[in-house]
């Protein structure tokens, strides 16, 4: 069912603090301004299709976040600047169809996305200008089993990632049942080819 409105203004960690409820339908918009870990707190939640305006504005670790919860269609555009951990974050969601992203740069912290939205597979379109922060980014299987994702959505994301300008190169993960290389734009093409020449790895079909 649904979930009581919560104020967790005071609360720092809220580290699985929905894992595995598997009956939850429901979750409302929630203060939890100071928190910083939000890692695995809704994992498992399996029926869970409506979720509120939870304040994330300091949280930096999103790991696993919302991982396997596949009655999710949709996603609020969630204050997640401070983020820097964002593995599988949203592995598995099977329901989502887009990624809201109306604000640039709405991930500019974030370096470590490995398997973040793999399996995400009616996942059509995700937005241009996510990725901005330096560092060592890890993409790995970020975009793993995604087949429905548009050629469109796979220029966002190489563009996206190719205008982060510093950092070890990494490892873009487009492989699995993804949009064929042979599908995609030219631009698309080009900002990958930019990414292989400053040593990054792209992993999708030919």
């Amino acid at each position: 069912g649904a979930f009581p409105q919560l104020d967790m203004g005071e609360v720092l960690n809220a580290e699985q603090g929905w894992y595995n409820c598997s009956q939850l339908t429901s979750f409302p918009a929630m203060n939890s301004a100071k928190c910083t870990r939000f890692d695995a707190a809704w994992m498992n939640c399996s029926q869970l299709s409506s979720f509120g305006q939870v304040d994330t504005q300091s949280c930096t670790n999103f790991s696993n976040a919302w991982r396997n919860c596949s009655s999710l269609t949709s996603f609020p555009d969630l204050n997640l600047s401070a983020g820097t951990n964002f593995n599988s974050a949203w592995r598995d969601c099977t329901g989502l169809t887009s990624w809201p992203g109306s604000d640039p740069y709405e991930m500019a912290a974030g370096i470590y996305f490995y398997d973040c939205w793999n399996g995400c597979t009616n996942l059509v379109n995700f937005p241009a200008n996510v990725f901005y922060a330096s560092g060592a980014h890890r993409f790995n299987n970020a975009w793993k089993d995604c087949p429905n994702l548009s050629p469109q959505s796979i220029e966002n994301i190489l563009v996206s990632i190719d205008s982060i300008m510093s950092g070890i190169p990494g490892n873009v993960g487009l492989g699995g049942t993804t949009t064929p290389e042979s599908a995609w734009t030219a631009t698309a093409l080009s900002a990958k080819a930019s990414l292989v020449t400053k040593g990054w790895t792209i992993d999708s079909n030919p």
